[in-house]
């Protein structure tokens, strides 16, 4: 009769153990996917607007009507031309322009929409035909969904060890209050959860650090093949002069980057960007 109480109460005991390790390990991915959820359901156009681009300096360029703007309808024209020589005519894009004189244009996108910003200090510096080899680039970036894939990089990245250690807080709780309510078979089966949780964790926060790696190397990627759809939507050897005029400017800027950093870098170097491009057939 004692034997079977025992076997009894450790046949709960063990049937209990499974689910509150199942629950406290698929919580923090449930958390992410969640926070990934939220993230990616923002405006796009909000977010640059808002967050991305100093304020009152972003513009909305209508595509389909002629502006009376010359920079608006350089902007327009290279996106059109783009946009149809790389066959995205129905991928709805939001096209931007921003006054702020620096050489840059970029792509975002979220589940609502997909947003290029492109500078006036880029728009200047460069002709017509450049201008559409960038705006080429970045279309590469949305057709790729490159933001969508940071995104969810960026939630694994930083929001498991925050769910990792809310899971750890809630598993110490109950483990606590069994204690003091003497409930022994709880108790037991939170010391193992406990323990092998945070085992888990040094393997999680191991395997994060070494995904920082494998995540500059894809971002690269990434960037290779973007300057590929820009070659593409304009010519090879406009997007090799807009890769040499950042590496000019690389090349004069006071600031080197050190060995980690070039390492973790989520573009390649211009010089390998330009070397790729050339050995496009």
């Amino acid at each position: 009769m004692l034997g079977s109480f025992v076997i009894s109460n450790f046949h709960v005991s063990y049937e209990n153990r499974s689910v509150v390790q199942t629950f406290f390990l698929f919580l923090p991915v449930v958390l992410v996917a969640f926070r990934f959820y939220i993230i990616s359901g923002q405006s796009a156009k909000e977010l640059v607007k808002n967050e991305l681009v100093s304020e009152g300096t972003a513009t909305e360029i209508d595509t389909q009507l002629v502006s009376d703007d010359e920079i608006n309808e350089r902007i327009r024209n290279a996106f059109n031309d783009a946009r149809e020589k790389l066959g995205m005519q129905t991928t709805p894009i939001v096209l931007m322009r921003s006054t702020e004189n620096a050489f840059n244009a970029f792509a975002l996108s979220s589940r609502k929409d997909n947003v290029i910003v492109v500078f006036d200090g880029l728009t200047k510096s460069v002709s017509d035909q450049k201008l559409q080899a960038v705006i080429g680039h970045e279309l590469g970036h949305i057709k790729n969904k490159d933001s969508l894939q940071k995104i969810m990089l960026f939630s694994i990245q930083y929001f498991i060890p925050y769910a990792a250690v809310w899971s750890n807080r809630m598993v110490y709780s109950i483990h606590a209050f069994a204690s003091k309510g003497r409930v022994w078979w709880i108790t037991l089966s939170t010391m193992v959860v406990l323990m092998g949780f945070r085992f888990a964790m040094l393997f999680v926060r191991f395997s994060l650090w070494a995904n920082n790696f494998i995540n500059a190397y894809a971002f690269k990627q990434s960037e290779h093949l973007a300057d590929h759809i820009g070659a593409n939507a304009s010519s090879k050897q406009d997007m090799i002069d807009v890769l040499r005029i950042i590496e000019e400017s690389e090349n004069n800027s006071d600031q080197k980057p050190s060995a980690l950093y070039a390492l973790l870098a989520e573009h390649p170097k211009t010089a390998d960007r330009i070397n790729f491009i050339q050995n496009i057939r």
